[in-house]
């Protein structure tokens, strides 16, 4: 199994470049009716394995080239800006995540983004985490207490993300009432631990590469664990964890729709992961592609072996 497109995205150093002319031909192109194939689909990657997963064993570069057009990838955050960018036509194609998707078309009755199906329920339901550090106060405090501790506290999270969203709901708070408790909010989509180092008493909200990671590496303790909330959080969290494709006017014209390209995005996922020695190579491939911070190249494939097993059920748990 090949990486996705290896020439912008192979070994996790070849970043993919922002598009930049590229950006304005793939609007040219479409104005002018240039032939089909001349066409390029802008694919949202993304270095989440959640995210990076699908699109590799799904083999959506395949099925775009089968469709008579050329897939192009660009790098992109997770977060709302997705949705922006579909709207705009600077990405044909992107997985997010449903719960903030449709809070957009609600948000949005002119929108030409189209939604498909959904795709996965992240990690079925554990989408995301709080870590500090593991002396920090808040270890041992109650769900149902955290918030009137955390008065003062710094919080590294993306605040266009579901993440954060999330940490809303287990803390049955809104922006208002952080604010109003002293509490710092630092928008970043994908903080990373080295924030802990240098701000030992802050918290980091991040996704399950991170999680799994700080987890592996010692030294880190998990807040609001998914285990310790209640039936109905635990409920709402999973209804929240799951992504659905979306796509821009033109992207979803061009194969034939969006909902029935997801389909077949999902069907060939489906016959493909199928095959343990294609699993067992997705895993590989998604450790060499995602995002580890310093992790061992030991623990980049266990890590991608176990939100396989959480979020797709392929595989076996691992750690």
């Amino acid at each position: 199994m090949k990486s996705i497109n290896s020439g912008q995205f192979g070994e996790r150093t070849n970043r993919a470049q922002p598009p930049s002319s590229k950006r304005v031909e793939h609007s040219v192109e479409r104005t002018l009716n240039f032939n089909k194939t001349d066409i390029p689909i802008v694919i949202a990657n993304s270095r989440l394995i959640v995210v990076q997963a699908f699109l590799l064993g799904c083999e959506i570069e395949a099925l775009i080239r089968e469709s008579g057009h050329v897939p192009q990838f660009i790098e992109s955050e997770w977060s709302s800006k997705l949705v922006d960018d579909c709207e705009q036509g600077t990405v044909d194609f992107a997985i997010f995540n449903r719960t903030l998707v449709d809070r957009y078309l609600a948000n949005t009755p002119k929108s030409t983004v189209e939604r498909g199906n959904v795709v996965s329920h992240s990690m079925g339901g554990k989408n995301f985490s709080v870590i500090v550090r593991e002396d920090h106060k808040l270890i041992g405090v109650e769900p149902s207490q955290m918030l009137e501790q955390l008065a003062s506290s710094v919080i590294y999270v993306g605040l266009d993300t579901d993440r954060f969203t999330n940490l809303l709901l287990v803390l049955n708070s809104t922006v208002e009432q952080l604010r109003d408790a002293g509490i710092r909010l630092v928008n970043i989509s994908d903080p990373s631990l080295s924030v802990l180092d240098s701000e030992p008493e802050a918290l980091v909200v991040c996704g399950q590469n991170m999680r799994l990671q700080a987890h592996r590496r010692g030294g880190f303790q998990e807040l609001l664990m998914y285990q310790e909330l209640d039936t109905h959080t635990r409920k709402e969290l999973h209804e929240r964890s799951s992504n659905v494709s979306i796509m821009s006017n033109q992207g979803s014209a061009s194969v034939g729709g969006v909902e029935d390209f997801t389909q077949k995005l999902i069907e060939r996922f489906r016959m493909n992961t199928a095959s343990d020695q294609f699993v067992a190579n997705l895993a590989k491939q998604l450790s060499f592609n995602c995002d580890f911070e310093g992790a061992s190249p030991a623990d980049r494939l266990d890590i991608s072996k176990q939100v396989l097993f959480e979020t797709f059920r392929l595989g076996a748990p691992v750690l």
